[in-house]
């Protein structure tokens, strides 16, 4: 399970990697002492719900990215209430792999050892 923004198909950093460029191209536009705090909740807010739990499945060699909804868990195993079915292929890997470099549409294969 990974966590991808409602709003477009960018991971975590690249998000974050974004929001730095913004954050450098903008320095110095404003320079306010104050901080309006409400609005800046809102803003936290708002990004906060456009944030989606989902799970890569494997449909005709091609990943689709699916939204899930999950319930408890802990270091190791997370339940998901819904969004897949018994049967579906999920795709598993490397955190790198599933939450930084895996794209919607990407084209996916059986790894060697996957296939015993």
């Amino acid at each position: 399970m990974t966590i991808r923004t409602g709003d477009s198909n960018l991971s975590p950093e690249e998000l974050e990697k974004k929001k730095q460029k913004l954050a450098q191209r903008d320095k110095g536009d404003n320079n306010a002492d104050f901080v309006n705090q409400r609005a800046e909740k809102a803003a936290q807010k708002e990004e906060r719900d456009k944030i989606a739990k989902v799970v890569f499945l494997k449909k005709s060699n091609k990943a689709q990215m699916v939204k899930v909804a999950t319930g408890i868990s802990d270091d190791t195993y997370t339940e998901i209430k819904n969004g897949i079915q018994p049967g579906d292929e999920v795709i598993s890997g490397s955190y790198s792999a599933i939450s930084r470099k895996l794209k919607d549409g990407a084209k996916v294969a059986y790894d060697k050892e996957g296939m015993k």
